[in-house]
Parts: structure tokens; C-alpha cells; sequence
């Protein structure tokens, strides 16, 4: 009796040193935490280009990270896609949610162009799709779009912002 309890607790040992390697082994890789899609766009004032309009994206993850990018001639805008490697253990209760925002400053004015109060640091595809070519008409009306994504697509969340958004489902205006 004492030698299979012997041997039961020695093969336990084993068994659980080896999982508590594989987990301290998993715990630092590095895992890509996406803060942001690559966003690139068009603002407009009715059917005419903005053109050297500053505009500014803010992307709270922890803290506030900032960048901005000024229109072109015809009112095209740019930012790369935000996002960065980490070895820090993600804890799920307190830093899936990640807000951004992007505005432009328009004759002392601050526009609200869209903001993303979204609860993941995976890419949804329709919302990096719909980043990749946003026509956006600063005399728009902020309206508020529904943003499916999870397992099954069980999280619906709400995205602001005064483009159209043909991927996303509208809800009304805000």
C-alpha cells in the first residue's frame, strides 16, 4: 500500500512539474497585442477635400498613446496600424479594453471623425476593413454602429463616428 501511494505521489510531481514548465515556457513568449488597424481615409467638407487638416489618433491602452498626420491635396489621410509585441502576461479581467479615437481640428474646432470604445486586442476583419477606406464629411451627423466580434461573434459593441461604415451594422444616429 505505502509503495503505490509512493509511487502515485512521485508520478504526480512529475506530472505537475511538467505542466508547470510548459506554462512558465508559455507565460513569456512574446504575444502581438493589436491596439489599432491600419486606418486610411478621405475627409471631406460636403463633396470638396480638406486638405491640410490636421488630425489626431488617440489609442488608450493603459495609457495614451498619441500620433497625428496632416491631409493631403485631396483630403487623404494615413496612419500605420498600432500594435506591439509583449512578453507581459495579458490579464484578461483588466486590459482587453483599448479605446481610440481619431479627430480632426478644423477652423478652432475639434471634429470627432470616430470613437472606439472596443473591448479586444485581436483584429476584428470588418472593422480593420472599414478603417482601410473611410470617407468621412465633417458635416455628418455622428451615428452609431454596432461591432460584433468574439467567439461566434457573441460581443456586440458600439463604434461612434461621422463616417459610413457599409460593413458594420448602423443603429442610428448618436
Amino acid at each position: 500500500m505505502h509503495k503505490l501511494l509512493y509511487k502515485l505521489i512521485i508520478l504526480a510531481c512529475v506530472f505537475l512539474s511538467s505542466l508547470s514548465k510548459a506554462d512558465s515556457d508559455n507565460m513569456f513568449e512574446k504575444k502581438l497585442i493589436h491596439l489599432c488597424p491600419e486606418i486610411k481615409g478621405r475627409l471631406l467638407d460636403g463633396a470638396t477635400p480638406l486638405q491640410g487638416v490636421t488630425l489626431e489618433r488617440g489609442v488608450a491602452y493603459g495609457e495614451l498613446l498619441l500620433d497625428s498626420t496632416v491631409t493631403d491635396d485631396e483630403g487623404y489621410f494615413f496612419f500605420a496600424a498600432s500594435e506591439y509585441e509583449s512578453r507581459k502576461p495579458v490579464n484578461p479581467l483588466t486590459e482587453t479594453r483599448v479605446v481610440r479615437y481619431l479627430s480632426a481640428s478644423l477652423n478652432d474646432q475639434i471634429i470627432k471623425i470616430f470613437y472606439s470604445p472596443i473591448s479586444t486586442t485581436s483584429p476584428i476583419e470588418k472593422v480593420t476593413h472599414s478603417f482601410s477606406n473611410l470617407v468621412c464629411d465633417v458635416n455628418a451627423p455622428l451615428k452609431t454602429f454596432n461591432v460584433k466580434h468574439g467567439e461566434n461573434n457573441s460581443i456586440t459593441q458600439e463604434l461612434y463616428t461621422i463616417c459610413d461604415l457599409e460593413l458594420l451594422e448602423f443603429k442610428g444616429e448618436y
